[in-house]
């Protein structure tokens, strides 16, 4: 009765009510049903696949052989049906209704732990035992399990989940193949899945106990997220190691190096190669405030750069020093620079901000190692600094070009050379532009340069090295480009027999019109340069170095209105020839420091260059005289040769003493104290002529020394006593037995640091007598420990031996 009822009832209602299997519309709407459910699933693996943080994951841990735990983890809404399997078993299966809502599941099987149940009933229905069990096949487990494991998940929304594990190394198409989707993340990142190589050293594999040749889903999806954790609050070079080598790396000293980067005028960028050399600061490199959270400052940075760290043969180098804080904020403190070549010191104590170094110095063949030590104004240690500098030159080309090579097969080595200088300048980029040329070689016309370069002769069998053009006398084309350089070195320039030397010559295109050349040629035989000096020697400081010489022809002529550059360090000086081919340059010493400077005279035209260099060199000297003074102690000087009446004007270190009217004889004579130090006094009249100089040196006696004992050596015993060995003043007669007196002491954990006195006496002067004491000495030996004690565990030293100045 009631189920015809139930029929009636359903009768009253629409047909799509009906849900019971024998109905119409079930059986109409399954087929339709089954496609669009198809559909649904397709949509919902899209967008999962849009998701970084997979949802559905199994992976391994195993630590030991043998023993492991499989995770299992599910994380979907509605869940209906969790299944795990091991191969084809069951080993965890979780049934859920609608309204318990489940959308998390968590599962470990771990190896340990098989569950006996599980196995017995497996037993019973393959008729086994357990005395059958033991031992039947004879065979050891694996180190690392065979088996495979995978999971079924089933929701209310008639979505379909599985998983498998090990994944498969390459796509099998089954449920056992990496998720592409995570592959896609991480060529966003450029973090490309970890590829393994086979290896039984199962304990040292990533992660450990692992035997798969590519990494799986979980470690690699964990990896592109831990990544992109730490984007925003790690500097990247560390990141970047993170993510390449799995090291948790510490950048030590990090402000330090941020500030050598802020240099920006040292990083070239290579446009041929793509290389950015020219490095400017990124926001990963600086937003923390460049160690502003550090708190407190973390003290002074001294910083060196040099123009370039591989200078060309016959090129100086210029060092640049800085004095930084911790901000990058360059500090306008008085510092004082040691200079060490080597090893050797070349320069006592430097003032000034920049340094120049002569090629002269530089050791060709090996790496010159420059220390800087820099002193504050009190001579205590700011920090050191290291720059090694490379000559490039015959032993360190780019290329290699010879008589000998091969262009088809010659990779521009020194072993493998190129044999022409066009195949050479193919490869010529920013960064590598010095080509060595071996023997002689020859080029047809003019050949193009379109990069900055260097082209260096190195002989062969002692022979030199020669560019030989017996079509034409046009060897090179500099194209226009602002700056564009072309420089030759030590190589000869052959046109039919006429032959042009270049020692050392630059040609600069600055003309920004492309199609503008400057032509390296040799005009109808090498003209007859010639110049000498007024003289060779330079003293006053405004002196004036006079250049005079003749440009003549191959025929003996004069060359009138020829453009010649008259170099001098970094002065350049323009002159033009007159008739005669006579010519007169006036170079000023004025801003030169004393010692030997090359003079250098380039023959050239609007257009052209020749590569006909003359050098020679002069000496300036300023021949000051010496008064070597005793401190506290006034001195005279005498400045002759002025009109009487003269106001003569005298200066110490630049600085005005005194003026001083001439007397009847000419003389203008000034006494003064001066001050401590060596300093330069000079005399000027009328502001613009110097007529002497002098070097003035003021000494003290090792007996002024204001201190009753020097500390030569110390030791602290295993009870924390300590011992020091003191030497009575007058023990010390010259300025050689104060060395190894002790300058500063500090305590670092159960470490102690001396600090010893070590002269700059110069070993070639003879400026000192007897007990004397060299100036900077001096300035060290004022502040000598006289006397130390522990108290509280600390060292409390006494300073002071010297005067007050």
């Amino acid at each position: 009765m009631a189920k015809d009822s139930l029929k009636n009832l359903l009768s009253k209602f629409p047909y799509f009510l009906d849900k019971r299997e024998s109905s119409n519309f079930y059986k109409s709407q399954d087929v339709t049903n089954k496609i669009f459910q198809e559909l649904s699933q397709d949509i919902f693996n899209v967008m999962e696949g849009f998701k970084l943080n997979k949802h559905c994951l199994i992976w391994k841990e195993q630590d030991v052989p043998f023993d492991y735990i499989i995770h299992f983890v599910a994380n979907y809404p509605h869940m209906k049906t969790v299944i795990c399997y091991k191969n084809d078993d069951v080993i965890c299966r979780e049934d859920y209704s609608y309204e318990d809502k489940v959308s998390s599941f968590i599962y470990l099987y771990d190896s340990t732990m098989e569950n006996d149940t599980l196995i017995s009933i497996l037993n019973e229905i393959e008729g086994k035992n357990d005395e059958e069990d033991e031992g039947d096949t004879g065979e050891e487990s694996p180190i690392i399990p065979e088996d495979k494991f995978s999971i079924y998940i089933e929701t209310y929304d008639e979505h379909i989940i599985e998983k498998g594990f090990p994944e498969n190394d390459t796509i099998m198409n089954n449920i056992f193949d990496h998720d592409i989707s995570l592959d896609r993340f991480g060529s966003i990142n450029n973090i490309p899945r970890k590829k393994y190589i086979p290896t039984e050293d199962y304990p040292n594999t990533e992660p450990p106990y692992n035997n798969c040749l590519t990494e799986d889903d979980y470690h690699y999806m964990n990896r592109i997220l831990e990544y992109n954790l730490r984007l925003h609050d790690t500097p990247l070079p560390v990141l970047e190691i993170w993510k390449l080598y799995g090291l948790e790396a510490t950048m030590s000293n990090r402000e330090r190096l941020l500030l050598k980067f802020f240099d920006q005028t040292k990083h070239d960028f290579d446009s041929k190669e793509e290389k950015v050399l020219n490095w400017s600061p990124k926001p990963w490199e600086h937003k923390d405030g460049w160690g502003s959270n550090c708190g407190a400052n973390l003290g002074k940075y001294f910083f060196v750069t040099s123009n370039t760290n591989f200078p060309k043969k016959w090129s100086d180098i210029v060092f640049s020093f800085k004095l930084m804080d911790n901000l990058g904020n360059e500090l306008e403190e008085e510092f004082s620079v040691k200079i060490l070549l080597n090893g050797v010191v070349i320069e006592g104590f430097y003032s000034k901000n920049t340094y120049p170094v002569s090629y002269t110095l530089l050791d060709e063949s090996n790496v010159n190692i420059f220390k800087f030590i820099a002193y504050d104004k009190n001579y205590n240690v700011v920090s050191e600094d290291e720059v090694e500098i490379n000559v490039q030159g015959c032993n360190n080309a780019n290329f290699y070009v010879s008589s000998e090579g091969d262009d088809s097969t010659g990779d521009g080595s020194s072993d493998n050379p190129f044999a022409t200088l066009n195949k050479a300048l193919e490869g010529v980029t920013d960064v590598k532009n010095l080509i060595a040329v071996i023997g002689e070689v020859n080029i047809a016309d003019a050949t193009i340069i379109n990069n900055n370069c260097t082209i260096i002769g190195c002989k062969s069998n002692d022979e030199p090295s020669v560019i030989h053009n017996d079509i034409s006398n046009r060897f090179f084309n500099v194209v226009g480009n602002k700056n564009l350089n072309l420089s030759l070195i030590d190589i000869y320039l052959d046109s039919n027999g006429a032959v042009s030397y270049c020692k050392n010559s630059h040609y600069l295109n600055n003309n920004s019109d492309y199609k503008n050349y400057l032509t390296v040629l040799v005009n109808g035989g090498e003209p007859s340069l010639a110049f000498t000096f007024d003289k060779e020697n330079y003293f006053s400081r405004y002196d004036n170095i006079i250049v005079s010489g003749t440009m003549k022809s191959k025929e003996n002529n004069g060359i009138k209105n020829a453009n010649l550059k008259i170099i001098l360090g970094e002065t350049i000086l323009d002159t033009v020839t007159d008739n005669d081919g006579e010519f007169t340059a006036v170079i000023p010493i004025r801003e030169l420091g004393t010692g030997e400077y090359e003079v250098m005279v380039e023959f050239g035209g609007s257009d052209t260059y020749i590569g006909t260099n003359l050098t020679d060199m002069v000496t300036v000297s300023k021949n000051p005289i010496i008064l070597n003074v005793t401190y506290g102690e006034d001195v005279t000087i005498k400045s002759t040769g002025h009109n009487p009446g003269d106001i003569v004007m005298f200066y110490e270190d630049d600085i005005l003493i005194d003026t001083v009217t001439a007397d009847n004889n000419g003389e203008a004579i000034l006494t003064f104290n001066p001050s401590f130090g060596i300093t330069t006094v000079y005399s000027s009249a009328d502001g613009i002529s110097v007529d002497d100089e002098w070097r003035v040196q003021t000494k003290l006696k090792i007996s002024d020394l204001q201190a009753d004992y020097f500390i030569t050596d110390l030791a602290v015993d295993s009870n924390g006593d300590l011992t020091m060995e003191k030497t009575p003043l007058t023990d010390f007669n010259t300025i050689q037995d104060l060395e190894g007196i002790l300058l500063n002491v500090s305590a670092n954990n159960e470490n102690i640091c001396l600090s010893r006195f070590i002269s700059n006496y110069p070993d070639d002067s003879t400026i000192l007598e007897g007990d004397e004491i060299y100036p900077l000495d001096a300035e060290y030996l004022f502040n000598a420990i006289t006397d130390l004690t522990i108290d509280d565990d600390s060292l409390k030293a006494t300073l002071g031996g010297g005067l007050t100045i």
